[in-house]
């Protein structure tokens, strides 16, 4: 296995977690549309010539700024779906996760409000 199939495999498990707890259906559209731009990254990597480990590093370092529009897309996904992160039709906003009003944040990582709704610094 190739150092661009292992990180292909890497962001191919990145997306079915956190769109493991949604409807079928829609981790598996989410799952395609990655596959395809992965598909898509290589496929011109190949064209322009450019080494397969920089193609792999370009590929890591997308996912990794990708991850916070991954989890926004699962949070707008889950709400809209009505599903948590647990896969329960409820409040989509589970422990370890807290609603702020803006979202579903980790608990450890939400933005603390002040009585009047600002953020607080």
């Amino acid at each position: 296995m190739s150092t661009t199939d292992r990180t292909v495999a890497l962001v191919s498990w990145w997306v079915a977690t956190y769109s493991r707890h949604l409807p079928a259906e829609v981790a598996e559209r989410r799952q395609g549309e990655l596959a395809s731009d992965l598909w898509e990254q290589r496929a011109y990597g190949r064209a322009v010539g450019t080494p397969a480990p920089a193609v792999a590093l370009s590929i890591r370092r997308r996912m990794t700024a990708g991850m916070p529009a991954d989890l926004r897309w699962d949070n707008d996904n889950s709400r809209q779906h009505g599903v948590g992160r647990s896969g329960r039709e409820d409040n989509p906003c589970c422990e370890p996760w807290q609603e702020t009003g803006g979202g579903c944040w980790p608990a450890w990582s939400a933005p603390s409000r002040s009585p009047s709704g600002w953020p607080s610094r």
